[in-house]
């Protein structure tokens, strides 16, 4: 259960924070050890004496009970605690740590990011310094682990980004007085984001006579749903979690656009559900007179398909434009299998699902009509330096192109 910290107004005027923190129930006795702090100065400062306070009762240490009659000095933030005799004076290990770390960062991410997180403690971290004490990590341990994961992944500085941040909420609880990773240059990610560049740019796109092909192929081969459903991610530049969210009340066929402001998400607790997109932020995405005919046939074709399953449609066009056998949401994967059957059967270059997305993009370069924040506005894009990243390459492209047509024509001039 959460604990809530609250403002106070003392008699002076003065403005102070407290809080009440149930600590459980101390080894011997019967009855919850029930802790008042306040007369904080800030939330950050309350939160740090709760943490302190929490990580204390992990391992069996609680503040002495206040005594009848007396003022209330336990509520002092103050106030040192006192150690029940029969406590063993142990350490806390960087598991002990992590989990009470664990408790507030579920709070504040998405479900989807906590299970990515989480495998990074699981593979890589937990199994290296889950059972040390925490004070008996050091520098040099940080170091050795540094230079082991740089070896063998490339997601090495995120993982030690996590790492380290288990020790700095061990200096926030006071259990260690320095964090062993100050001083460690993280593995710098330029070698490797040139390398995703490469493989974004040069590789995982279609140009426009290939994207033609592509569609014709699906329109062949795939059911009028993956059809739609490839059609509107090259059309659009939807992310695939984007394309699964959507219900008709997100088209809106006179204004010729669809609102984006959510996606399907998978965890391990959750299931698949909607949440936020990538970047949280909602957009309004313009659409194309064949795209919206398309989508008109579809949602006639989707209403016929409903009615034969003897599946309700959602009211209030909550119904979503593309779900599964039972009518509900469909896992954000399944394209990849759509995708690769028709390049398979076709003899058709392979990009990924995410490729048409970057398709797309390149596509409104290439036409000359968007500038690029009306690309970045339109993808989606966190800020314009991604966007640019896709434009220097396009760009850089047409200018290769060109030379080549200026040399093949040079050649020519002097063949003659």
């Amino acid at each position: 259960m959460a604990i809530t910290i609250k403002k106070e107004t003392l008699k002076n005027g003065t403005t102070s924070y407290k809080f009440v923190v149930n600590l459980g129930i101390p080894e011997g006795e019967t009855k919850p050890r029930i802790v008042t702090r306040r007369g904080f100065t800030s939330v950050k400062e309350a939160k740090q004496e709760l943490k302190k306070l929490q990580a204390q009762a992990a391992l069996g240490i609680y503040p002495e009970k206040k005594k009848r009659g007396s003022n209330d000095v336990a509520s002092s933030p103050t106030q040192p605690i006192t150690l029940a005799a029969s406590t063993p004076n142990k350490m806390m290990t960087y598991q002990e740590v992590f989990d009470i770390w664990k408790e507030s960062y579920e709070l504040k991410v998405e479900s989807t990011t906590v299970d990515k997180t989480m495998g990074y403690f699981k593979n890589h971290i937990l199994p290296e310094f889950g059972k040390r004490p925490i004070d008996s990590i050091t520098y040099l341990d940080c170091k050795q682990f540094m230079t082991k994961l740089t070896k063998k992944l490339k997601s090495s500085r995120k993982i030690l980004f996590y790492f380290s941040r288990i020790l700095k909420e061990a200096v926030q609880m006071d259990l260690i007085v320095k964090n062993p990773m100050t001083g460690i240059e993280l593995p710098s990610e330029k070698k490797n984001q040139f390398e995703h560049e490469n493989e974004v740019f040069k590789e995982n796109y279609y140009n426009r006579e290939e994207l033609a092909e592509f569609l014709d192929c699906c329109k062949k081969d795939l059911s009028p749903l993956k059809y739609t459903a490839f059609h509107l991610l090259a059309h659009s530049g939807l992310r695939k979690g984007e394309l699964f969210a959507l219900t008709w009340a997100d088209i809106n066929f006179e204004a010729a656009v669809l609102r984006v402001n959510k996606a399907v998400g998978y965890s391990t607790t959750r299931g698949l559900h909607i949440k936020n997109t990538k970047t949280s932020k909602p957009r309004v995405v313009d659409l194309d007179e064949e795209t919206l005919t398309i989508l008109q046939s579809w949602a006639e074709m989707q209403r016929l398909e409903l009615s034969k399953a003897r599946l309700k449609v959602k009211i209030d066009s909550k119904q979503l434009l593309f779900s599964n056998t039972h009518n509900e949401l469909m896992h954000p994967s399944k394209t990849s299998q759509w995708i690769r059957s028709v390049q398979k059967k076709h003899n058709l270059r392979e990009i990924s699902t995410h490729g048409l997305r970057h398709t797309h993009c390149s596509l409104l370069f290439e036409s000359g009509f968007f500038t690029p924040a009306q690309v970045m506005e339109r993808m989606g894009h966190t800020d314009l330096e991604t966007t640019m990243k896709i434009y220097t390459h396009v760009t850089r492209q047409s200018l290769a192109n060109s030379t080549k047509n200026y040399l093949s024509f040079i050649q020519s001039d002097k063949n003659e």
